[in-house]
């Protein structure tokens, strides 16, 4: 994996955006990952809890579409709740 620096910065709340480059791993794999403070706790060792920072990876096919988003989310114009159907965990929708 590796992080690609275009695509990197914050969203206008202060989050930490980010593109990791999965090709070398799976073939058309990137990330665009966000660290948002959860609003909501789940279950588990490694899942998120209130008030915490958590990973949010949104998967793409293409570096395009990856930097689409990033682009996006640090200029305000999406938000991360618009990418949940791309979601890494889909459980963690709710946290967001």
């Amino acid at each position: 994996m590796n992080i690609i620096n275009r695509g990197t910065g914050y969203m206008p709340d202060g989050t930490k955006v980010y593109i990791e480059d999965w090709t070398c791993e799976y073939q058309n794999h990137y990330v665009t990952v966000a660290y948002p403070i959860s609003k909501a706790t789940l279950h588990g060792s490694f899942s998120p809890n209130t008030g915490e920072k958590f990973r949010y990876g949104i998967n793409f096919d293409t570096f395009d579409g990856a930097a689409d988003c990033a682009d996006a989310l640090m200029r305000g114009e999406k938000t991360l709740s618009d990418y949940c159907e791309r979601l890494e965990r889909r459980e963690y929708a709710v946290c967001v």
